[in-house]
């Protein structure tokens, strides 16, 4: 879905290199418009937004997300590869816009996309992997939805003042709760942490333990070793 893989690479648009980064893509060695980054990182600030309220299903709004919907123009066009998104036929474009032509079609042809969704569980929905905050892009979120996000996904206490929910979209039935092995395995020990304080302490005492005997070991002449005689 174009919207997803849309946020999903916005997570590291907190830059203002990669945002340039980016908008260079579609206008290559040439300058645009004055306040083009700042309306970029606005206008996936509120897609990100519509996406959270349609994927919490809490039937809220955004009003300038209605608004947003109500000044595109739709277009037929041939599917399209650009920038590495996959772009279908009906595309959308506001009129008036800061952005480059083609980013502009790209945000609003991804907006229209998601406001047509029908329903959206079992078909997309936020990892339920944990990060560290700090760690980069991964520590993004979903501002005052984190919280609800967390609970709905068991994970008790995040966002905290070191983790938080990893903020990556998981499309597809198949697909399952996490959008890599990381996450998976960083959500595991989260959890087994918050209902076993002192599992993660008795693992290490036990390793340490292992680890002081071979190095004792490893010094004690033990008799019946094998010798090899040339």
């Amino acid at each position: 879905m174009l919207w997803v893989d849309l946020l999903n690479r916005a997570l590291g648009w907190d830059e203002e290199a990669l945002v340039r980064a980016f908008l260079g893509e579609f206008v290559p060695g040439a300058a645009w418009t004055s306040g083009a980054d700042a309306a970029l990182r606005a206008d996936v600030a509120l897609l990100r937004a519509a996406a959270a309220h349609r994927l919490l299903a809490d039937g809220a709004a955004e009003p300038a997300m209605s608004q947003w919907v109500a000044s595109v123009t739709l277009r037929v066009a041939a599917p399209e590869r650009r920038a590495g998104f996959e772009l279908l036929p009906l595309r959308a474009a506001r009129g008036h816009t800061a952005l480059p032509v083609a980013v502009e079609e790209l945000l609003s042809t991804a907006l229209v996309e998601l406001a047509a969704c029908p329903a959206l569980e079992g078909v997309v929905a936020r990892c339920a992997g944990v990060v560290r905050i700090g760690a980069g892009w991964e520590g993004a979120g979903f501002g005052a939805d984190d919280a609800e996000f967390a609970r709905r996904a068991d994970l008790g206490g995040l966002p905290s003042a070191e983790w938080r929910q990893c903020a990556r979209l998981v499309a597809g039935p198949r697909s399952g709760q996490y959008c890599g092995k990381a996450c998976a395995n960083a959500a595991f020990a989260f959890r087994k942490a918050a209902r076993e304080p002192e599992y993660f302490a008795r693992k290490q005492a036990i390793y340490r333990n292992r680890q002081r005997q071979r190095g004792a070991g490893a010094s004690v002449r033990r008799d019946g070793a094998f010798a090899f005689v040339d």
